[in-house]
């Protein structure tokens, strides 16, 4: 929670050094592809070497080292309306963040969900004895690949780097993104590949936000701008007051994520007016 409400006051304070937008130039660096190509890397490596069962039934059972309600917290921050909460601050003042944060959303929704209902891959607890593994929360059987969860997670990640600009903003993303992407091992509802896909194709949408938000001017209009904080204030809202994940365990933190979320939209809204 702390490297959440950490990272959002980063972009908020550092906002006056901040680029005027991502370049475009930056999907051409190879250093953008490393974490994908590495992730898709280690899954077919996984899927080869006949290893994703005994990978996930070893880092499942590693993970009730820690407490239910640790890993039950983590995985709820990379739902979709957690991720909406920790980008509203930085999509407030910035069009072109609201863009890139708009179209990544499309890109990752859109290309996650085909790919769910395209393979519909089962998930651990229909493909395994319930009594070989731990399972916290609700206990899901369909659509594995991808995890929504980490492709949210790495997507936020991305963006939130692009527009930083800045590594006390992008490495604890980065290192919340990978443990979000452990929790869905740790609550046994993801196998390993999955979570590597996820990560690859949560990375490559929030880069290809960046890129398409600034080649685009007209994506950074007025109108689409107040729509997509409307969009984000809207799930925030929703998190802070109704949203149910499943785990229950995790609703203070949920709230407590909406709440400060809010709270710093409204402050960079009483900022701004104060602006020369």
């Amino acid at each position: 929670m702390s490297t959440c409400f950490d990272t959002a006051i980063v972009a908020l304070h550092h906002w006056r050094e901040m680029p005027a937008g991502p370049l475009p130039g930056r999907l051409s660096d190879s250093r953008v592809w490393a974490l994908p190509l590495l992730a898709l890397f280690a899954a077919a490596w996984l899927t080869l070497t006949a290893t994703i069962v005994p990978s996930f039934l070893a880092i499942n059972a590693a993970a009730r080292a820690l407490p239910d309600d640790f890993w039950a917290g983590i995985t709820a921050l990379g739902d979709t309306l957690p991720a909406f909460a920790i980008l509203l601050p930085l999509v407030a003042r910035r069009p072109d963040a609201a863009a890139a944060a708009l179209i990544t959303v499309l890109i990752a929704s859109l290309a996650s969900h085909l790919l769910k209902y395209g393979l519909a891959m089962p998930r651990p607890a229909a493909a395994l004895d319930p009594a070989l593994f731990h399972v916290i929360g609700p206990r899901l059987s369909a659509r594995a690949m991808p995890s929504g969860h980490t492709t949210a997670a790495f997507a936020v990640a991305a963006l939130v780097g692009g527009h930083t600009l800045g590594l006390r903003a992008w490495l604890p993303m980065i290192g919340l993104a990978c443990l979000i992407a452990l929790s869905r091992l740790a609550v046994g509802a993801h196998w390993p590949t999955d979570v590597l896909v996820g990560a690859a194709l949560g990375w490559a949408s929030g880069f290809l936000g960046l890129h398409l938000s600034a080649c685009c001017r007209r994506c950074r209009a007025r109108f689409l701008h107040w729509l997509t904080l409307a969009l984000f204030c809207g799930g925030t809202l929703w998190l802070l007051t109704g949203f149910d994940s499943g785990y229950a365990s995790a609703r203070w933190l949920e709230r407590t994520v909406a709440s400060g979320a809010l709270l710093l939209f409204a402050l960079s809204l009483f900022t701004q007016r104060r602006l020369p």
